[in-house]
């Protein structure tokens, strides 16, 4: 199941650590960095050149044959650095678990061709079971995210449908009562489905969110990578709100990119919990982000997803038109591949950031994907076009309880718990306003708890102090 799972994206992470702690040549490294970039820029002009395409083929094939024999001299002369960045081995169970909280259930899922298996790993016990897998649950599955994905759907034909899978998916692992997270690897259809949106209660309405906070990892073995990074001396958030005019057309696509009226609330809002820079309208371009972007720890994007089903590599999130044309302002997922982030959370606050093609056993390949390939820690992203005033609400409550240290998992969790209470009486109710929302990667809090532990020791040092001067000055 390891095995089959975020291959990628383990070779990313693996890759940073190769390049800081062997000893390689920065010469060699920049060969390695060049040959990469020169193969996407040219697989991208292959994407919409139809007039070139056999030679672009061509020199695409050349580039790649001198990318292997760079390899080959690697592994033979600088055999550490080879093995750091490509030999990296899948976790196991019984290590893994060691990793886990004492009130964490991990769930990896693997979806094969007539059954899903489901293993869940906590540090008290492991348990494997089979799904059977047939046209009818693949259908349901589907039925579920087109309803969770329509604003309009029946809340309580939903609930039934949700119940049902809760019943199937997640019911049979939950064995112990102290469980308060669950970290889900997901496969196959199961990565279109926010699995805080299932419904728990056969008389009711209770949502597994209200009850859990939950996260999601692309495999285990690349969680325990993300989790072993170094967490930020201080949070500092950079955040985009471009503009669009919903006339200007992508030629690439042919979309249109409609207004998002809500979206500078929302960087304005947020910003009041971090320290940062935000730009907005024709400041949020696509140069100022690669300018920007080495220096935050938090990266917050509101803007449009697009995606190309055929070729996900080239969906893209797309920045302000400044001077020139719309198609040189979008940030195509093949570009991530080529870019180093490092932040400890990115945010894609657009539509559809969550939703790729499926591969089986690879999971969806999406934007959230790219930004952990280009070495973010986490992400929190939606799994389909997600409402922008309600958003913009989430958000604020999400970032909110992220400036208090609360993990990032938590800070999701308690903000759609507050969503939902605050709207039961109102259509945003509807699990389609708050349950695309997911986070994924390392749930870590962005503030250190130190932080917090010296603030409160100020406090009441602060406190004996004044008491002792007081109590003094009543004396004399």
């Amino acid at each position: 199941m390891e095995k089959s799972k975020s291959v990628l994206l383990l070779e990313a992470l693996m890759s940073a650590k190769a390049e800081r702690f062997a000893q390689v040549p920065d010469s060699l490294l920049e060969k390695e960095r060049l040959l990469r970039s020169e193969i996407t820029s040219l697989e991208k002009e292959l994407i919409k050149n139809t007039n070139e395409k056999e030679k672009l083929k061509s020199d695409i094939f050349l580039l790649k044959e001198q990318q292997a024999g760079l390899m080959k001299f690697v592994s033979a002369n600088y055999p550490d650095y080879y093995s750091l960045r490509y030999g990296a081995n899948v976790t196991d169970p019984n290590s893994f678990s060691k990793e886990l909280d004492p009130d964490e259930l991990m769930i990896s899922y693997f979806y094969g061709n007539q059954a899903i298996y489901a293993l869940s790993i906590s540090q008290q016990s492991k348990n494997l079971i089979k799904i059977p897998l047939d046209k009818a649950l693949e259908n349901k599955i589907k039925e579920v995210h087109e309803m969770l994905s329509d604003s309009k759907s029946d809340i309580s034909d939903l609930s039934n449908l949700t119940y049902e899978l809760y019943g199937i998916l997640i019911a049979p692992l939950l064995s112990s009562p102290e469980t308060s997270k669950l970290t889900l690897i997901t496969d196959g259809l199961l990565s279109y489905l926010p699995f805080s949106a299932l419904n728990t209660d056969s008389n009711g309405l209770t949502y597994l969110v209200e009850n859990y906070a939950i996260s999601y990892a692309n495999s285990a073995t690349l969680l325990k990578q993300l989790n072993e990074r170094e967490p930020a001396s201080e949070s500092q958030m950079l955040a985009f709100a471009p503009s669009f005019d919903g006339k200007t057309e992508v030629s690439l696509d042919r979309s249109k990119l409609l207004p998002l009226p809500h979206n500078k609330k929302e960087v304005a809002q947020i910003s009041k919990s971090f320290d940062g820079r935000s730009f907005v309208d024709k400041e949020a371009s696509l140069d100022r982000f690669r300018s920007e972007a080495k220096g935050f720890t938090i990266l917050h994007l509101a803007t449009h997803a697009i995606f190309d089903d055929s070729t996900p590599e080239y969906s893209y999130l797309a920045f302000a038109q400044v001077d020139q044309p719309i198609d040189e302002s979008i940030l195509f997922v093949a570009d991530l591949y080529n870019l180093r982030t490092d932040v400890d959370l990115v945010t894609l606050s657009a539509c559809e950031t969550g939703i790729g093609e499926l591969k089986r056993g690879e999971g969806f390949l999406s934007l959230a994907r790219g930004f952990f390939y280009s070495g973010a820690a986490s992400i929190a992203s939606t799994l389909w076009k997600v409402n922008d005033a309600s958003s913009t609400q989430l958000m604020d409550s999400f970032y909110k309880n992220l400036a208090e240290g609360k993990t990032k998992d938590q800070a999701l969790q308690k903000a759609k718990k507050t969503f939902i209470k605050d709207n039961s009486q109102n259509a945003l109710a509807h699990p389609y306003y708050w349950s695309g929302f997911v986070i994924s990667g390392n749930t870590s809090p962005l503030i250190s708890s130190n932080i917090w532990s010296w603030l409160i020791l100020g406090i009441v040092g602060l406190s004996i102090l004044l008491g002792l001067y007081f109590l003094k000055k009543r004396k004399s």
